[in-house]
């Protein structure tokens, strides 16, 4: 897995890119979600490809509810 740093000013973040990164999206994403609640936003291009098993990891991390809406 390999991660890039997007130095936008203030605001730095990390983008993974590798093997299995959307199948441990929700491992991942938990230090990031102190209130146990996160909000993904995609369009529906990428969301017909990633998904099922995007939500699969969520849940296996523990977070319930998960919806997602294509723009």
């Amino acid at each position: 897995m390999d991660r890039i740093t997007v130095g936008l000013e203030g605001r730095p973040y990390d983008v993974l890119i590798g093997q299995g990164v959307i199948s441990k999206a929700g491992e991942l994403l938990a230090p990031y979600a102190r209130s146990g609640r996160l909000l993904i936003v995609t369009d529906t291009e990428v969301s017909q490809h990633v998904l099922p098993q995007f939500a699969a990891s969520l849940q296996e991390a523990g977070y319930s509810g998960a919806a997602a809406v294509g723009i």
